[in-house]
This record gives C-alpha cells, structure tokens and sequence, in this order.
C-alpha cells in the first residue's frame, strides 16, 4: 500500500529549494514506513530524488534538497508513502510543509 500526491511548480532561481519534514506518528509503535521523493522535469520520464525509511525512534527527519539544477523548469514533485511491514495497521506517518522556498 501506498499513497501518492503530485504537485507542479517552476523554479525560477539557482537558490531554490524544497524541504520538509516526515516521520512516525507518536503513538505508534509499530510505524515502519518509506517516505520517497521522485520527480519528472518537463513532463519527462520519473526520476529518483531520494527514501527515507521512518521507524518509532522519536525523532523526525528534515529532508531539504538543492534544486538549482532545475532553474527555469518545470518540476513535477511525485511524494509517496509505502509500508514496509506487510501491513499499514500502525503506518501513520507525515510530511510536515513540503515546499519550494527561496533562502
């Protein structure tokens, strides 16, 4: 199981970049969960931009990415949630305002 959100945005400065946060809802012990950024530029073919596995350690995981190699582009942001346990009973995990930001 999974879930997946797109959203389109055009980078438009070599200083821009896209952070969030993501991890484990308190409460729950058995989260084992994949948080993924992939992307296509240009309505290209879908690219990699990085997993992070989240587990009830009781920390979060700030993710913040360099995105001036996509100056003057359009980029399509593709987050996905995957489970890794076989069952999403106790998954609940987030993504804490993810967003293009100019430093």
């Amino acid at each position: 199981r999974y879930w997946r959100d797109c959203s389109s945005d055009v980078c438009s400065s070599d200083l821009d970049r896209f952070s969030t946060v993501v991890g484990c809802l308190a409460d729950s012990p058995n989260c084992n969960i994949t948080f993924q950024i992939n992307i296509t530029v240009n309505g290209g073919n879908i690219q990699s931009f990085g997993s992070w596995i989240e587990t009830p350690t009781g920390t979060v995981t700030p993710i913040n990415i360099d995105l001036s190699p996509y100056v003057n582009q359009t980029i399509t942001f593709i987050l996905e949630v995957q489970n890794n346990n076989g069952s999403s009973a106790d998954d609940r995990g987030f993504w804490l305002l993810p967003q293009i930001y100019h430093p």
